[in-house]
């Protein structure tokens, strides 16, 4: 195991351990969220987070339905970063003029993949990122995520 991967577990072990992350105790606007998933392989669209949050300077938080998992969307000039934490997990780091990648973490190992960004568009109060994600050079998902809010 790499020093940096088994730091990096220590400090999210630790971060579990010693608070409940509540997106809400930050400061910053708070939101009301809904997040539409668009999958292109499977011809499937839905509604897959509908939840209050936090919007505080390109950058969303909120918690998931289970109550345990949490969301942070990055979204700079240049690249935009999906970062999921809970039992099983997964950050996807989408630069726009270089090959991104994805990492999944779950009680059985971790996964690293490939990740392209395939555009992206941030407008006051809706955010759109679709991107494609690749192993052994096989497509393995292309959606495209359409995070809508109002202050609330």
């Amino acid at each position: 195991m790499k020093e940096s991967t088994y730091r990096e577990k220590i400090l999210y072990v630790l971060f579990l351990l010693t608070s409940r992350f509540n997106p809400l105790s930050y400061a910053g606007m708070k939101v009301h969220i809904r997040l539409r998933r668009i999958d292109f392989l499977e011809k499937k669209e839905e509604i897959i987070v509908d939840t209050d949050g936090l919007l505080n300077d390109g950058r969303l938080l909120y918690m998931e339905a289970d109550g345990r998992t949490h969301q942070k969307i990055t979204f700079h000039d240049d690249t935009v970063i999906i970062d999921r934490k809970g039992r099983y997990g997964s950050k996807i780091i989408l630069p726009e003029h270089a090959a991104g990648q994805c990492y999944v973490y779950s009680p059985y190992g971790e996964m690293e993949m490939g990740a392209s960004l395939c555009r992206k568009n941030k407008e006051d109060g809706r955010w759109q990122v679709e991107y494609e994600i690749t192993s052994e050079n096989q497509l393995m998902t292309h959606v495209r995520l359409e995070w809508e809010f109002n202050a609330i």
